[in-house]
């Protein structure tokens, strides 16, 4: 059996076991954690909020507002399954949104791999249901594969799966407690039935006379962007239209002109053009209407509690996974340790909770885990990294801001498209500190970056390069005490995937990382035919390892690279390489990462010649791009989307369906007309032979105005 379907059929059949009961007269509150997907701070600022979500208004009059809190990694993923387990994502593990995308650089994370290393079985849900709450879960869960079964911790399971506002699928033990897939019918939209799943879990929590108190778990999709293939818009109809002419808010880090000082990873990206602005604004209102549904989620819930007297006793956060830019640092989306894509909001309203008050103490979202537990009165069973904040909320002047909390560890491995949708990949992955008053960033590309936020909020000057050594070792020194002990872990992330096809120029790459530094990384490279190892020059029956080139040598996180694979011959040929990395105080991966591929030279290689990224046209044109290969080309795939509401190309018409058209051909080019009309768009392409499929596709964003 399937170790996945293994550990699903444990929770089908043990749903509850060992769990605790409900305890006579229980008073403890009840909590309720309303987690939004890449809430950040202009849209969820109590300025925005004030004038835009009158439910939410609440938080802002009624609430704690803590504007100084920080994800520890900047992704839903594995930001929710730190906040689950109450830890940062080098220990869980879960580093990465989805093991199979081609941005996670090979690391683990999703849903499988949070079951596999026996999370379900022992999380936040768990450790509050086992104290004697009742535990209920609304909205999003995990990201990555879906597993079927119904997690032990939550006795009311209302999972919403995939990235689509409309016909959104979901699994619930709604009336069968294995749990079942539903649909919500056509026209549904996903905020609104989460809304009335929430309010009539807690009238059902009331009317039963249950005695223990509740956990709520509420989890909307809002503010993400739809999924490319989901179906309809993302927007509920009744504010489609609503503040038409809204733009992101005006900062000095959206129009930085002079990037030399920043990392290498990210100087050569250009300032925003028009056609990136109107993105990011069209993207800026695509989410303030998102948000005004879940100002309805808000206001339904505070309604029930009003009504069923439960207010006086039950806390209500807000927060959310992590933050957002839209042209900040020139980038859209999250994902880096910059301030915007770290920081979000987090309000709270409860017994004795100050209210109208803001505070500006340093706190790590993990930290809401540790707050919750001491909240109900639980424990948990895995070693915390979060710190509560809970002596904070009546009185948050009785401690010193700066003086609260030690550094929050950053953590980033999965790289990333400058714009969301198109643009240049983006090798994000750091590690890095987020202080009071500073961030401290070490790349994995081995530049560094340091950043006094009380001169310098929004990030324009690097100030490393000018630190003194002792400060630069300090600094160092501390990140490596921010994060706990660990063995080295190495990934393989060229080629991603087992029995890929490569050339000989093919320059196989991977992360290595370890809390004391990377000192080396060692391949075993072995013909599967001959049973001969490569030595780095030719090919040997003895035993032996080739070294890699790092880029960040003896810091915590390196990419790793290898240039120098064996020559290609007439006969494709089949090996086998195995990647061992090796910390500075002389440990090893315990688990060194296999790639199984094939050498040929008859591999498709392709890019788009023109136009370029951004280009903007008044009518119709001609996208053209090369082969790239000496091998014959059997067809172009070309995928066109619409950005305005995500819809795709098929030759005749639009549909909301993932769909390609295949391109002309020419001796050593492909051409394909564009004639549409005024929008931005997306446009993608792969080349494909008798034997292979181009493995990475080229892409390209452009825009169409009025003549």
């Amino acid at each position: 059996m399937h170790r996945f379907a293994f550990v699903g059929l444990l929770i089908l059949l043990f749903p509850g076991a060992g769990l605790g009961a409900g305890h006579p007269n229980d008073d403890r509150p009840n909590i309720i954690l309303i987690n939004l997907d890449d809430a950040d701070l202009d849209l969820m600022s109590p300025g925005t909020i004030a004038s835009r979500f009158p439910s939410m208004h609440r938080l802002v009059t009624d609430g704690l507002y803590f504007s100084n809190l920080h994800v520890t990694t900047p992704k839903c993923g594995p930001s929710r399954a730190c906040l689950f387990r109450g830890q940062h994502a080098h220990r869980t593990g879960i580093r990465i949104n989805n093991p199979n995308n081609a941005y996670s650089n090979g690391m683990q994370g999703g849903m499988p791999e949070y079951i596999l290393r026996g999370y379900m079985e022992e999380e936040l849900s768990v450790w509050v249901k086992r104290s004697g709450y009742r535990t209920m879960l609304v909205g999003k869960y995990l990201n990555g594969d879906f597993v079927h079964g119904v997690p032990p911790g939550w006795d009311d399971y209302y999972n919403s799966l995939g990235g689509s506002y409309f016909d959104t699928m979901r699994y619930t033990n709604r009336n069968h407690p294995a749990g079942r897939f539903e649909q919500l019918e056509p026209g549904v939209y996903r905020t609104r039935a989460e809304a009335a799943d929430a309010v009539g879990l807690i009238q059902q929590h009331v009317d039963s006379k249950d005695n223990r108190p509740f956990f709520l778990y509420v989890a909307p999709f809002a503010p993400h962007r739809p999924a490319a293939n989901s179906l309809g818009n993302a927007t509920e109809q009744r504010y489609s239209r609503w503040w038409a002419k809204a733009v992101v808010p005006f900062s000095r880090d959206r129009i930085e002109f002079d990037f030399s000082d920043k990392t290498t990873v990210l100087n050569h990206i250009e300032p925003l053009d028009e056609i990136r602005q109107e993105l990011a604004n069209s993207m800026y209102r695509e989410r303030l209407r998102t948000t005004r549904s879940v100002d309805d989620l808000f206001g339904n819930i505070m309604a029930s509690l009003e009504a069923n007297d439960l207010l006086d006793n039950t806390y209500v956060m807000v927060t959310s996974d992590n933050g957002f830019q839209l042209g900040h640092q020139r980038m859209i989306g999250k994902g880096n340790n910059y301030d915007r894509s770290t920081r979000v909001p987090l309000y709270v309203i409860g017994p004795n909770v100050a209210q109208g008050e803001q505070a500006g103490h340093l706190l790590a979202h993990v930290d809401i885990t540790a707050t919750v537990l001491e909240l109900a009165g639980a424990n948990a069973t895995a070693p915390q990294d979060g710190q509560s904040f809970a002596p904070l909320l009546e009185s948050p002047g009785s401690v010193e801001a700066r003086q609260w909390r030690e550094p929050v560890l950053i953590q980033n491995w999965e790289s990333k498209m400058s714009n969301s949708v198109s643009g240049p990949k983006i090798h994000v992955v750091a590690s890095g500190l987020r202080l009071f008053d500073a961030i401290y960033t070490e790349w994995a590309d081995g530049t560094s970056e340091y950043f006094d936020l009380t001169s310098d909020p929004h990030q324009l000057d690097n100030l490393y390069p000018q630190l003194p050594g002792l400060e630069k070792e300090a600094l160092q020194t501390l990140l490596r005490q921010s994060k706990s002990e660990m063995l080295p872990v190495t990934s393989i992330s060229t080629p991603l995937n087992q029995n890929e096809i490569v050339s000989e120029q093919t320059v196989l790459t991977g992360l290595a990382e370890d809390n004391q530094g990377i000192k080396a990384v060692k391949l075993t490279i072995r013909d599967i035919a001959s049973r001969q190892y490569w030595n780095g020059q030719a090919w040997s029956d003895d035993y032996t390892r080739v070294s890699a080139d790092l880029s960040n040598r003896g810091h915590q996180i390196t990419v790793w690279r290898y240039r120098h694979l064996p020559p290609e011959e007439n006969q494709a040929r089949q090996i086998v390489v195995w990647a061992r990395s090796y910390s500075e105080t002389g440990e090893f991966d315990p688990h060194p990462v296999k790639r199984q591929m094939t050498i040929s030279a008859n591999r498709p290689v392709g890019e788009i010649l023109y136009p370029s990224p951004g280009d903007t046209f008044s009518g119709p044109f001609t996208v053209r791009g090369d082969y790239g290969s000496e091998t014959d080309v059997q067809n172009v795939r070309v995928v066109l989307l619409r950005l305005s509401d995500r819809m795709y190309w098929d030759g005749d018409d639009w549909t909301p369906d993932w769909t390609y058209v295949d391109a002309a051909l020419g001796e050593d080019h492909w051409e394909f007309d564009v004639d549409v009309e005024p929008g931005t768009y997306f446009l993608s392409s792969r080349l494909q032979n008798p034997d292979f499929l181009q493995d990475i596709p080229a892409k390209l964003l452009f825009g169409i105005t009025e003549d």
